[in-house]
């Protein structure tokens, strides 16, 4: 809006400041969405700007393995002669395949993804084992650059010498995350019933700014200083306190905001199973896709409108309403 509007206004009208009030609420909260629609275009790959459009997609990630026996690796004859098979030794092979079931595209917007790999959209892979292997044994692996086009991978290791032939493992998948989406973190439930959203993951940034919104929306601020905050029902039952001052509102949310955990499966390794079963787990991804440059908009929409010029139009008609009204 113009800038010099509340002033004439207060000039012309010095009864009305509960309206001009109201104005400059309405002002910043065009400015708010305006932002808000920033990030979405963003977010989706709309032209113009240069963050990459994601699909919400899901890989499938399969788990087999085999145990056998092969000649002993161990250096030292005197090692070899204490245990029973001299010259052998128990292993096992995991194997580790993905696949996409869902890549998120609707066939009309979107058009098929640039990358759909297992070694493209796994950011680690990690095979923990139980405490007869190793204390703290874990196996680490991060795909590099050569590896993105890789489907899968294939583990090997020998089970420890004296101890049975048998291993329980933990595989964990952690998706790829993209650079401005490395801060996600995971939601508690009283914050997500409080944000009014159904994922479970969110920005710190974006979790910030929907408690500010919160706050305006129900005119929580205090009168003198802005930065105090009273709360309702609803955000005392989520962060616990009466009231509290802005500056302390990351410290209230640490214990909303949990670390995004991996999806993961267990696993028994035994050298008895004839034929052991593979396993499989859905592991969500963000699959990188494509967008028309010139998507068909029907009549009444207006997304391919400038929002700031929509909305400020729309202020402005309403407060002629208004002006009209008050005059008549």
């Amino acid at each position: 809006m113009d800038a010099g509007l509340p002033t004439g206004l207060l000039e012309r009208y010095p009864h009305h400041r509960a309206t001009l009030q109201r104005l400059d609420a309405l002002d910043q909260r065009i400015d708010d969405l305006e932002r808000r629609a920033a990030v979405r275009r963003s977010q989706r790959g709309t032209p113009g700007f240069s963050a990459a459009a994601r699909a919400r997609g899901v890989l499938r990630v399969w788990c087999s393995h085999r145990v056998a026996t092969r000649t002993s690796t161990q250096p030292s004859p005197k090692k070899r002669a204490k245990t029973e098979n001299a010259g052998e030794e128990h292993f096992w092979e995991l194997t580790i395949d993905g696949k996409v079931i869902d890549d998120g595209c609707d066939g009309q917007n979107q058009i098929s993804a640039d990358a759909r790999t297992f070694g493209d959209l796994v950011d680690r892979v990690e095979v923990s084992l139980d405490r007869k292997q190793g204390k703290g044994a874990t196996i680490c692996w991060r795909p590099s650059p050569r590896d993105r086009r890789v489907d899968g991978l294939v583990l090997s290791r020998a089970f420890k010498p004296g101890a049975k032939a048998s291993c329980l493992i933990r595989v964990s998948i952690f998706a790829r995350r993209r650079a401005f989406d490395r801060d996600r973190v995971k939601l508690g439930p009283s914050l997500q019933k409080l944000m009014r959203i159904t994922r479970d993951e969110e920005t710190r940034d974006n979790v910030v700014r929907a408690i500010s919104r919160y706050v305006d929306v129900k005119n929580l601020r205090d009168a003198r200083d802005g930065r105090q905050i009273q709360c309702d029902a609803v955000l005392q039952g989520c962060l616990g306190v009466p009231s509290f001052n802005f500056t302390q509102l990351e410290e209230l949310l640490q214990p909303h905001l949990l670390v995004p955990e991996p999806v993961f499966l267990d696993r028994q390794l035994s050298a008895g199973d004839a034929d052991p079963e593979p396993q499989f787990m859905d592991v969500p991804v963000d699959i990188p896709i494509r967008r028309p440059l010139h998507a068909p908009l029907a009549n009444d929409d207006h997304r391919g409108r400038d929002l700031e010029v929509l909305l400020v139009a729309r202020a402005r008609a309403a407060w002629a309403a208004h002006a009209a009204a008050s005059s008549s």
